[in-house]
């Protein structure tokens, strides 16, 4: 906030928020509302992936995994950093969904000939069988989640969604750093 503005606030409580793009008249209410829901959309998403998942008798993030690879393999070679990067969750974590998509028959590890150090993640006919019998319920289910959007608002959602996945990462960050500030008693 430029110095000089006063903030609005009606009562005595900190507001979340100092950027005035977050404020309207000097209040943050809309900004706490946003991330309430926020919250209750990932927590509905989560619950819509977990029965995905459950339908096809697969962990979520197997389920995850395995639908990204299969979507990812269409246009590039996939391997466990592909897949770490597109669902930003750690590499060891896709490693160990792979090792049981492995197990279970829907993945294949393809190494490379060129170089035998690198190996590419490939789904199996099963795998592409399993997502096929849940095609309909995920269309279904996902066209009524996001039927309210306009393509235009959806196009604009996606950017802003990815833009704010890369902040939060660096939210993540700073908030790390300055609890440790706090915890040793320097000064934030």
């Amino acid at each position: 906030m430029a110095k000089g503005k006063s903030k609005k606030v009606t009562r005595d409580i900190h507001l979340m928020v100092d950027r005035d793009e977050l404020l309207f008249d000097g209040s943050d209410e809309r900004f706490r509302q946003f991330i309430f829901d926020t919250i209750a959309f990932t927590a509905r998403m989560k619950s819509i992936i977990d029965g995905h998942a459950g339908i096809v008798e697969l962990s979520p993030p197997q389920y995850m995994v395995l639908t990204s690879i299969m979507h990812l393999s269409a246009s590039q070679d996939v391997n466990v950093k592909t897949i770490s990067d597109h669902l930003h969750i750690s590499g060891s974590f896709v490693t160990t969904s792979v090792g049981a998509l492995v197990r279970k028959g829907l993945v294949e590890k393809v190494v490379d000939k060129a170089d035998r150090r690198r190996v590419r993640l490939k789904e199996t006919p099963a795998a592409r069988n399993l997502i096929s019998r849940l095609s309909n319920i995920q269309n279904r289910v996902n066209d009524v989640m996001f039927e309210s959007l306009t393509r235009k608002e959806f196009e604009v959602l996606s950017d802003v969604l990815s833009r704010l996945m890369l902040a939060a990462e660096s939210a993540v960050k700073l908030q790390s750093h300055l609890a440790t500030e706090v915890q040793t008693g320097r000064t934030v």
